[in-house]
C-alpha cells in the first residue's frame, strides 16, 4: 500500500508539470519547463514519436534492470489524465507500460525507421515496427507538444498485434529448443548486449566471470584471459557510454545470421559475431568478436575526450585504472604516444613497477626477517646465518616479481606482449614463494628441533627431522602443482594419467611405498629412539637419525649404516638404549687355597658392594660360589646397574670391579692365575703315609660320616629348611662408612 502511494504521488508530481501530461481541455502554450529537475524527470524527451519511443523503453529497461525510480518517466508515455483515482491511474499505467513493454522486447526497433519530426498539435503517427514492420503502433500529438502512446487505438488493435506477437515468440522458442546447449546470456547480439552492460554494473559483485563469458577470449592464452578481459571491458563500457543511449530492443535478438555491429569508426568497430559452441553443433553463442577486443585500445583513445552519454546505466563503472589513464592522456598527451611497441605511459609503468617492487621486496624480507629472528630471541635461540640467508632470497624475489605481476594488470599491454610478460613473472614469483616456503620449513624444523633437544624426551627428537622431511616432501609437491595452475598448465592431465598408471607405479615404487610405511611404522610402534643403541639384524650402532626412507645408524667404529625402512616392518630390534637395568655376569676366580671362611667373607663382601654402590640394582643379584674350576675356585659375580647409556654402565662396573679387587686385598684371597700343578710320584721304599684300605660299604658309611659332621658343624642340627633368598639388607650386619670408621645401624 506504501508503495502504491510513493508512485501516486510521483505520477500526481509529474502531473503538476506542464511537460509531462496536460489536460485535453487546457489551452496549448508555448513554454513548457519541469519544475521537478532529477535523472528520471531529465530522461523524459517526447517532443517527437522517436523520443517518447526511446523515453519508455530507457525507462522499461531500467526497471526491469531492478530501478523503480523510473517509473514515472515509463507513465508519461501514456495519456492516463481521464482516469481521476490517482492509485487506479497508477496500476491501469503499470499495467499500460508492461503490456507495450513485452510487444517492444520481442521486436527489433530501428529508431531511423519513426519519425522525428515535431509535428503539430492533433496529429497522429502510425509506426511499423519489426523486422517485417507487421506490428503498427500509434502515437498521438498533444497539446502540451508532446507525443504519447495512443492508448485508444492500442485497445482497437490489441488482439492482432498480441496474435502477431506471438507468433514471434513461438518462433524463438523453436530456435531456443534447437540450440538448447547454448548459454541463455548469449543467445543473441541483444541478449550479449543486456548481459555485458547489466554484469558491468556489478563487476565486483559477481558480475566478473559473466562480462568474460561475452568477450571472445579464444585465441587469448589462458595466463592472461582474465587480466586482459578485464581491461577491454572495462575500456568497452566506457566507449559504449560515450557513444549513445544503448537501447536493447534497438539491437537485433535474431540467433543465426550475419554478425551485428554496433559501432563502426572508421575502420574500427565495436561487433557481436556468432561462434559455434562446437564442432559437430550449429548451435551458436553471440559474443564480442575478436577483431573487436583488439580494437577497443585505439577506439577508446578516440572516445575519451567526449562527454558520458545521459540515462547510461552506471556510467561511472569505469575502473580506478581507467580514470588513471584518461587523466594521464587529458593532462599529459605525449604519454598516449607510441615510440616502441608499447605506449610512452606504459614503459613508465613499467620501469615504476620495478623500482617500487625492489623497494618492497627490501622491506618486505627485512620485516619477515625481524620477526623470525624475535621469535627465536624469546626462545633464548639463535638463528643460524646461512638458514637466514636462504630463507631472503626467495623472499625478495618472490615479492618483487609479485609486486611486477600486480603493476602489469593497469598497464593494459597488449595480449601477446601480456602473455609472455605474465608467465615469466608468474613462474618466477611461485617458484620462488614455494622455494621460500620450503627454506622456512628449514627455519621451523631448527627452531622445533631445539625446543626438542632441549627437552628430556627422545621421543621427539626422532619425530621432529621425519615431520620436517615430511612437509619439505609435501611443500615441492604441491609446490610443482602451484606453478603449474598458476601458470594454467594442464596439469589435470598428467595427474589422470599417473591414475591410470597408479598401479605400474605402484609396482615400480614399491620399495619406496615399503619404506614410507616402515617410517610410519617406526613413530606408531616406536621401537627405538633417537641415541639408542640398538641390533638389527648384523646392524650395530646408535640410531643417529630417522627419515622417511631410510633409518641412518652410527656404529661403534664410526662409519654410517644407511639401513631401509622397509626392512624395519619385519626385522628383529634389539635396543640396547632401552634397557632399564645393564647386567654383569661374571666368574671370579680364586685360588683353591682359600679357606672356606675367607670366601663367606668375600662373598657377603660383594654383596655388600652391591648394596652400597649408588646405581647397582639391590633387589636381584647373586654372589655365590659357583664352581671348581682347572685353576680356581670360581665365584659367579650377578647384578644389574640402572644405567642410562654404555658410558656410565662403564664407569659404575669399573668402580664395582675395583672395590671387589680392594675387599680381596683386605681380607686377604687371593685371584687364581691359570696355572697347574706338577705331582712325581717315587717308586720304592718311600716315606709317604700307609694308603687306608676300606671296602665299598665302608667307603659310603665313612662319606655320609664326614658330611653329616660338617652340616652339622656348619649347618646346625636338625633337618629346617633354609629360608628363600632375599635380597634385603641382613639385619645382623653393620654399614661401615668408608671414612671415619663410625658404625651406624641401616635398617633397610
Amino acid at each position: 500500500m506504501a508503495k502504491r502511494l510513493f508512485l501516486a504521488l510521483l505520477v500526481l508530481t509529474s502531473l503538476a508539470s506542464p511537460t509531462v501530461f496536460a489536460q485535453e481541455n487546457e489551452p496549448p502554450e508555448t513554454e513548457q519547463v519541469d519544475v521537478v529537475e532529477n535523472p528520471v524527470t531529465a530522461s523524459i524527451h517526447r517532443d517527437t514519436p522517436r523520443e517518447t519511443l526511446s523515453t519508455f523503453l530507457n525507462a522499461m529497461n531500467s526497471i526491469k534492470a531492478g530501478n523503480a525510480d523510473y517509473w514515472p518517466a515509463a507513465l508519461a508515455c501514456f495519456n492516463l489524465e481521464e482516469i481521476d483515482d490517482a492509485a487506479a491511474r497508477v496500476d491501469e499505467g503499470k499495467k499500460l507500460a508492461n503490456q507495450f513493454y513485452d510487444i517492444l522486447n520481442v521486436l527489433t526497433i530501428d529508431p531511423e525507421q519513426i519519425q522525428g519530426v515535431p509535428g503539430e498539435v492533433g496529429d497522429s503517427y502510425q509506426a511499423e515496427l519489426g523486422e517485417e514492420k507487421n506490428i503498427l503502433i500509434d502515437f498521438k500529438h498533444n497539446r502540451d507538444g508532446t507525443w504519447r502512446f495512443w492508448r485508444d487505438k492500442f485497445e482497437e488493435n490489441e488482439e492482432a498485434i498480441t496474435a502477431q506477437v506471438e507468433q514471434i515468440e513461438q518462433q524463438k522458442k523453436i530456435d531456443a529448443e534447437i540450440s538448447a546447449d547454448v548459454n541463455p546470456a548469449l543467445t543473441s547480439p541483444r541478449q550479449t548486449m543486456k548481459t555485458f552492460i547489466e554484469s558491468m554494473t556489478g563487476f565486483d559483485d559477481g558480475g566478473y566471470e559473466t562480462v568474460l563469458d561475452t568477450l571472445d577470449l579464444e585465441n587469448v592464452a589462458e595466463i592472461v584471459q582474465a587480466d586482459f578481459g578485464e581491461d577491454v571491458a572495462y575500456k568497452l563500457k566506457d566507449i559504449l557510454d560515450r557513444d549513445k543511449l544503448v537501447v536493447y530492443q534497438e539491437i537485433t535478438d535474431r540467433t543465426t545470421g550475419r554478425p551485428y555491429v554496433h559501432l563502426r569508426e572508421g575502420s574500427l568497430k565495436i561487433e557481436i559475431v556468432p561462434i559455434s559452441i562446437s564442432d559437430d553443433s550449429e548451435a551458436v553463442e553471440w559474443k564480442f568478436s575478436q577483431e573487436t577486443l583488439n580494437d577497443v585500445d585505439e577506439l577508446w583513445k578516440k572516445y575519451i575526450d567526449r562527454p558520458v552519454v545521459a540515462d547510461t546505466v552506471q556510467s561511472d563503472s569505469r575502473s580506478w585504472t581507467l580514470r588513471l589513464r584518461t587523466w594521464m592522456f587529458q593532462e599529459y598527451p605525449f604519454l598516449a604516444g607510441k615510440v616502441f611497441i608499447l605506449d610512452n605511459w606504459q614503459w613508465l609503468g613499467m620501469f615504476i613497477s620495478i623500482i617500487l617492487g625492489l623497494a618492497v621486496s627490501r622491506l618486505s624480507a627485512a620485516v619477515a626477517v625481524r620477526i623470525i629472528r624475535r621469535n627465536f630471541h624469546q626462545e633464548h635461540m639463535k638463528l643460524d646465518e646461512k638458514l637466514e640467508k636462504d630463507f631472503v632470497r626467495p623472499i625478495r624475489v618472490a615479492i618483487m616479481a609479485w609486486v611486477w605481476w600486480v603493476a602489469l594488470k593497469p598497464l593494459g599491454l597488449p595480449p601477446e606482449i601480456l602473455k609472455v610478460a605474465m608467465t615469466v613473472i608468474v613462474t618466477i614469483s611461485s617458484s620462488a614463494f614455494v622455494w621460500a616456503v620450503y627454506r622456512l620449513v628449514d627455519i621451523l624444523g631448527n627452531f622445533i628441533g631445539e625446543k626438542a633437544r632441549l627437552s628430556d624426551n627422545k621421543y621427539d627428537d626422532m619425530v621432529v627431522p621425519m615431520i620436517v622431511k615430511a612437509l619439505k616432501l609435501f611443500v615441492l609437491v604441491a609446490g610443482v602443482i602451484f606453478v603449474a595452475q598458476m601458470n594454467h598448465w594442464d596439469y589435470k592431465t598428467a595427474l589422470a594419467g599417473v591414475g591410470i598408471g597408479g598401479l605400474a607405479f605402484a609396482l615400480a615404487a614399491q620399495d619406496t611405498l615399503g619404506n614410507i610405511f616402515g617410517s610410519v611404522t617406526v613413530l606408531i610402534d616406536r621401537p627405538f629412539q633417537i641415541g639408542d643403541w640398538v641390533q638389527i639384524g648384523d646392524v650395530d650402532g646408535n640410531v643417529e637419525s630417522v627419515g622417511v626412507r631410510s633409518t641412518k645408524i652410527r656404529t661403534f667404529y664410526n662409519s654410517l649404516i644407511t639401513v631401509p625402512n622397509s626392512q624395519l616392518t619385519n626385522a628383529v630390534i634389539d635396543n640396547y638404549g632401552a634397557r632399564r637395568y645393564r647386567r654383569i655376569k661374571m666368574n671370579v676366580g680364586i685360588t683353591y687355597d682359600t679357606p672356606p671362611e675367607k670366601i663367606e667373607a668375600f662373598c657377603e663382601g660383594i654383596r655388600e658392594l652391591i648394596r652400597q654402590h649408588p646405581y647397582t640394582r639391590t633387589d636381584y643379584y647373586h654372589v655365590y660360589l659357583n664352581g671348581f674350576d682347572d685353576s680356581a675356585l670360581s665365584i659367579l659375580l650377578y647384578c644389574f646397574h640402572e644405567c642410562p647409556d654404555w658410558s656410565t654402565e662403564l664407569r659404575e662396573k669399573h668402580r664395582l670391579l675395583l672395590d671387589i679387587m680392594r675387599v680381596a686385598e683386605k681380607l686377604g684371597v687371593e685371584f687364581a692365575f691359570p696355572t697347574q700343578t706338577l705331582h712325581v710320584q717315587q717308586d720304592g721304599n718311600g716315606t709317604d703315609q700307609e694308603r687306608i684300605e676300606l671296602s665299598s660299604d665302608m667307603a659310603l658309611l665313612e662319606g655320609r660320616k664326614i658330611a653329616a659332621s660338617v652340616v652339622e658343624e656348619f649347618q646346625g642340627k636338625g633337618n629346617d629348611k633354609p629360608a628363600p633368598v632375599s635380597f634385603s639388607r641382613p639385619s645382623s650386619m653393620e654399614s661401615f662408612q668408608n671414612k671415619g670408621g663410625e658404625v651406624e645401624d641401616d635398617e633397610n
